[in-house]
């Protein structure tokens, strides 16, 4: 029931469920913190987070669900010294480091302006996936790290149009416009359906007329294929 509360946006609710209850577990708080993130609170979510640790001590045991619930709250906030507290108490404490838990750091570390940190992690991994990869390059994007970007793009085994639309849209942020068309067409080319979001960061890219007209160009050829919707 209190997992059901949470999840609704009901924290009133959520909140005088856990105070009469007996015994609460770390899934119980697991939800709440996961919740209040999923709806816009994150500062509420890490409030919440550090009052548990305060009033439970050792007997909040945290776990990878945890984890994984407070580093999408650090990467909301963009609170670096929290994220790598976190990183370091889950290491201590031995929380196992799979992929969902992995993936979700080098996402925060990423949106907390720490692409190496992001790397650190990826290149620790067992197994990684195209979320791991997509996740890491758009790191080094918001670093406007380029040719970084470039050389870990070339490595991807898996490029799928998440990955091009992230490449695309770092090219157009950085203003390399030319470049961000160039791959545009490269990914067409390697019979990749851009979505409405590759439009935007490639319509996005053109500063000048000539750009412009190169975009028109292209799509006139690709209307007959590909459509927005």
């Amino acid at each position: 029931m209190l997992s059901a509360y949470s999840q609704k946006g009901l924290f009133e609710k959520t909140f005088q469920m856990l105070h009469v209850m007996p015994d609460p577990n770390a899934v119980s708080y697991n939800s709440i913190i996961s919740s209040l993130t999923h709806h816009g609170f994150p500062r509420k979510a890490m409030g919440f987070f550090k009052r548990m640790q305060t009033q439970c001590g050792s007997g909040f045991l945290i776990d990878e669900f945890t984890v994984v619930s407070v580093v999408n709250t650090c990467a909301g906030l963009g609170a670096l010294n929290l994220l790598r507290e976190l990183h370091g108490l889950a290491t201590v404490i031995g929380v196992r480091f799979n992929l969902v838990v992995c993936n979700a750091l080098i996402d925060a570390y990423g949106k907390c302006g720490k692409p190496g940190y992001s790397y650190s992690i990826f290149c620790q991994m067992r197994e990684t996936d195209v979320f791991s990869w997509t996740s890491l390059l758009v790191a080094y994007i918001r670093a406007s790290r380029m040719p970084d970007v470039c050389s870990l793009f070339d490595h991807m085994r898996i490029r799928n149009v998440v990955a091009w639309t992230a490449l695309i849209t770092g090219f157009a942020q950085n203003g390399e416009g030319d470049k961000a068309l160039c791959t545009f067409k490269e990914m067409l080319e390697e019979g990749i359906v851009p979505r409405a979001s590759t439009y935007v960061g490639v319509l996005s890219s053109c500063a000048g007329i000539p750009l412009i007209e190169k975009v028109i160009a292209i799509d006139g050829r690709l209307l007959n294929r590909h459509s927005l919707s």
